[in-house]
């Protein structure tokens, strides 16, 4: 397994704090100890503890397309990615690893936020797109890795554990007081069995990541709070069912 984290401030003005990411980073190193990574532009950071299996030696992340305008962090293993390759070469991909992780990069620039619907595994990711200035947070379908997300009114915040999210310092903890001692509800049971685990979202608190949801980043605005909403791969929750 791997961890991954990030932060995504909602003022294009304001820069992710460097030491703030290494400490959500690090808290994860049980989950990866081959190795570490962070990257920083502006508003957006993302870093990654990793546990090396495929291309140990040319799988580092975070990773980059080829001009350096996608960059990836990611956990899992897509079991489909060698049949993937041949197409995305084919279509003017050059790869620089046998990592499935390139996989997903050169599949988001020919698919888009579709790219979720083509891969076959176990994964949860955040790719985070300079162009378009736009994030995808995505999981499997039946949410076998891990991912974590929380609102506050300046920032978006994620991680592959929620002790990763509270490290941030910018969510507290709060106990959901609908949640001890109840069955699961009846509209939760329905969640899991259309395919995907159910969450319980505290007030204020971390959430579950929907299978794949998109976020814009906003044109940079004083006091600018979070957006209404989140386009999403169809079939998704939308990325905006927790708040912080």
């Amino acid at each position: 397994m791997c961890g991954i984290v990030g932060i995504v401030k909602l003022n294009q003005r304001e820069t992710v704090d460097e030491a703030r990411l290494k400490r959500m980073r690090d808290v994860l190193r049980h989950r990866g100890p081959d190795g570490e990574g962070l990257w920083i532009e502006g508003p957006v950071g993302l870093g990654m503890r990793r546990l090396a299996i495929v291309d140990v030696a040319g799988g580092r992340q975070p990773m980059a397309n080829e001009d350096g305008t996608v960059w990836i962090v990611y956990n899992g293993e897509v079991y489909n990615h060698a049949d993937l390759r041949p197409e995305l070469e084919q279509r003017g991909h050059r790869y620089r690893t046998r990592s499935d992780t390139e996989t997903i990069l050169h599949l988001y620039e020919e698919n888009g936020e579709r790219c979720v619907e083509r891969l076959q595994g176990m994964f949860a990711f955040a790719l985070w797109d300079q162009k378009r200035r736009r994030l995808l947070l995505a999981r499997d379908r039946l949410g076998i890795k891990p991912l974590y997300y929380a609102w506050t009114d300046h920032e978006l915040v994620f991680a592959s554990e929620i002790k990763a999210i509270l490290a941030g310092g910018s969510v507290r903890p709060a106990l959901h007081e609908s949640s001890p001692g109840r069955r699961p509800s009846s509209a939760g049971c329905a969640s899991f069995c259309r395919g995907g685990p159910s969450h319980g979202h505290a007030p204020r608190g971390p959430g579950n990541a929907a299978t794949g949801g998109c976020l814009p980043l906003p044109t940079a605005r004083p006091g600018r709070s979070r957006p209404a909403g989140a386009r999403c791969v169809p079939g998704s929750r939308r990325l905006s069912g927790a708040t912080s």
